[in-house]
């Protein structure tokens, strides 16, 4: 879009001219001197004559008034003596083409050098608080004023300015931790919360009646701007008693906000109720300026996020280990708070929320981190974007968690990939693993993604809270430690779920005696693409009834294995299929309840 008139800019012109020049035969004259001397030297033939000598004489005063007097310096540019009006020698030419800044002859206040139509040069007048020209100027004490909105060295320094004349802003770099650098920013009303800080307390304004009894998780609180909450609530005596934010607890708060709940929630009964927001987190890629603007942090595309943007740094080293490495688990919570904002699923399970990309770099995380309901966690390649566990995190930790584990309510879409997940905790972790969600559903919820473990699991999918669910894993590669006190390295123990895995790889450096897989669901499970190395059990299937259909196709074994597929003696017969299982190192293709079956099985078995 063209803001205005189209302008050409002249910085200067230098002509240079090289001069070589012999002794001259007489000095530089004046132009009324050379004019006299024409009259001396070529007279009229009545008054004298025209002689050789003369000529000579004039050519050579003539030469030596245009050219500089020797000597003169190689290459050197000639210029005009404002006094003489002669040339001279101006000295060596800069390496650079440009002129000077004090040779530049000003024009009147508030106008510039340059053209409107490429050929006139003109003084340009600055007209103030325009667009017109597409300049910002400065004004000192105040700031960057008019104009185009600017870019800006950081968003800390856009904090200390006073931007009210502009409605975005762009800041580069990333300076510090918490930065949010190489970000746009929009100005949002005063009244508006930042949609990556979270309400961190708040108080029961209205209690309400008539709702039911009961306690509740996972309730959505709302006002009616961009101010949401999740909460579990308490009904006691028919009037709200307690509410205790969990999870991300949500985003777009002011301090007031008053919020409430459908009763559809809470029983179905009832009305009345509100909580108002009496703190809120601070903001990692919005802020507010000088004169009191709110700067709201905007994605570079329309539901796309960056964890640089809010402050990340991915500076971890197996040189310099944990230590002056970034803690960045305030910078991603601060992204996934900001994607809780997503479009509302038309399902009342869950959020459509924003993609997060984790660019190139290893980002060290204490303490874990809880992605939003709906958001997808994307690195840039397993290679590329790591995530490093806290040495330090409690041995209770999961490291990753899809979606927020307390609200006990499916989670739409919650998604992991192209990532890398590591752990230097040396501490045995049994039940708890570095990937972990209860309740995300409903899509691919793992994809290319490579988990180096230590003690803990790869993946638990535990419990599948929200009923009936889709769960699909692609290219999961895991590594686990032999003395890991966990009996299986991946568990999806969702109720009536349709389970899919998809060219997985499981895999110990030394023996490991637990199962690659515990299948112990019901529902539909396939698994097709799968290959184990130093596990002793790769895929291990316990169904306690027969309301299930395994399907295992396409899985090979490795050293220190005793049957690439176990069926536990008790466990539903008549269930499962499979076909070409290559035992590739293992004792047994299948141990069907203390039966084995050695070498290759291609045929679709049922057992």
């Amino acid at each position: 879009m063209t803001l205005g008139p189209r302008l050409r800019i002249f910085i200067g012109v230098s002509l240079a001219i090289t001069v070589s020049l012999g002794a001259p035969g007489h000095a530089q004259k004046t132009k009324a001197q050379l004019n006299t001397e024409v009259g001396t030297t070529f007279p009229d033939q009545t008054t004298g004559q025209i002689t050789p000598s003369g000529v000579r004489a004039f050519q050579n005063d003539l030469i030596n008034s245009i050219m500089p007097t020797a000597p003169v310096g190689n290459n050197n540019f000639a210029c005009y003596d404002g006094t003489t009006g002669l040339l001279k020698d101006c000295g060596a030419s800069p390496s650079s083409p440009f002129v000077a800044n004090g040779n530049i002859i000003p024009g009147p206040a508030n106008t510039m050098k340059g053209s409107l139509d490429g050929a006139t040069t003109s003084d340009i007048t600055l007209t103030a608080c325009t667009l017109t020209y597409q300049f910002t100027k400065w004004v000192s004490g105040t700031g960057w004023q008019c104009g185009i909105n600017p870019v800006l060295p950081s968003r800390a320094v856009a904090a200390t300015l006073d931007l009210s004349a502009f409605n975005g802003v762009t800041t580069q770099g990333y300076a510090l931790p918490g930065d949010g650098g190489g970000a746009i920013l929009q100005k949002v009303n005063a009244s508006s919360g930042f949609l990556d800080a979270a309400p961190q307390t708040g108080t029961i304004s209205a209690a309400g009646s008539a709702y039911t009894n009961g306690s509740y998780t996972g309730v959505p609180l709302a006002s009616s701007g961009h101010c949401v909450a999740q909460a579990n609530v308490t009904v006691s005596g028919n009037a709200v008693t307690a509410v205790a934010l969990i999870g991300l607890k949500g985003s777009g708060c002011v301090v007031g906000d008053v919020l409430t709940v459908s009763n559809a929630y809470i029983g179905g009964t009832g009305s009345g109720f509100t909580w108002t927001v009496a703190t809120v987190g601070a903001p990692l890629g919005s802020f507010t300026d000088t004169a009191g603007n709110r700067w709201q942090i905007a994605p570079d595309q329309p539901g796309y996020l960056n964890v640089l943007q809010f402050g990340a740094r991915g500076d971890w080293t197996a040189s310099g280990g944990d230590g002056p490495a970034t803690d960045n688990a305030a910078a991603f919570t601060s992204a996934e708070i900001y994607a809780l904002n997503g479009v509302g699923s038309a399902d009342a399970g869950g959020y459509l929320g924003s993609t997060i990309i984790v660019p190139k770099g290893t980002y060290k995380i204490c303490g874990g981190l809880i992605t939003a309901d709906g958001s997808w966690l994307r690195g840039v390649g397993q290679l590329s974007s790591l995530l490093k566990q806290c040495d330090s995190d409690s041995p209770s930790t999961h490291f990753v968690t899809l979606c927020n584990p307390s609200s006990l309510r499916a989670c739409f879409n919650g998604r992991i990939s192209d990532i890398q997940l590591f752990t230097g905790n040396g501490t045995p972790n049994a039940g708890v693993a570095m990937l972990y969600t209860n309740n995300s559903q409903q899509g691919v919820i793992v994809e290319n993604v490579t988990i180096y473990a230590g003690k803990r699991m790869c993946l638990l999918g535990d419990t599948g809270f929200g009923g009936a669910a889709n769960f699909v894993v692609r290219g999961l590669f895991c590594t686990t430690s032999a003395s890991s006190v966990n009996a299986q390295a991946v568990s999806v123990t969702y109720g009536a779920a349709a389970i899919t895995f998809t060219d997985t790889i499981v895999e110990s450096a030394t023996n490991y005696t637990g199962s690659g897989i515990l299948i112990s669901t019901g529902g539909i499970v396939s698994i097709r693409g799968w290959h184990s190395e130093n596990v002793a059990t790769p895929i291990f299937v316990n169904i306690p009834g027969a309301n299930t259909t395994v399907e295992i196709f396409g899985v090979t074994g490795g050293s220190n294995c005793t049957s690439v597929i176990t069926r536990q003696g008790g466990s539903a017969a008549n269930v499962t299929v499979v076909g070409r299982i290559n035992p590739n190192g293992c004792t047994n293709a299948i141990n069907n309840a203390g039966a084995p079956t050695t070498g290759l099985v291609v045929d679709n078995t049922k057992f």
